[in-house]
């Protein structure tokens, strides 16, 4: 499933990078994979990923899981 963050920012006319934040929803058993055909995948966001092994359950300090009822 895809889907678009809306918001009311104007576009950066400067050199320099915007901060930003992104909300992505996942099931509550999600975990930390890549395809096997891009092994660099994995550790692409280290900081948000950092201390998780393959098959562990996708939630760091980055990415906390939020379980409402």
């Amino acid at each position: 499933m895809t889907g678009l963050d809306y918001n009311r920012a104007g576009g950066n006319n400067t050199d320099e990078m915007r901060e930003a934040m992104t909300i992505a929803y996942m099931t509550t058993d999600a975990i930390f994979d890549w395809p096997e055909s891009n092994p660099e995948a994995g550790r692409r966001h280290g900081f948000a990923t950092e201390g998780l092994t393959r098959g562990d359950l996708l939630e760091s300090k980055f990415a906390p899981r939020l379980i409402l009822g």
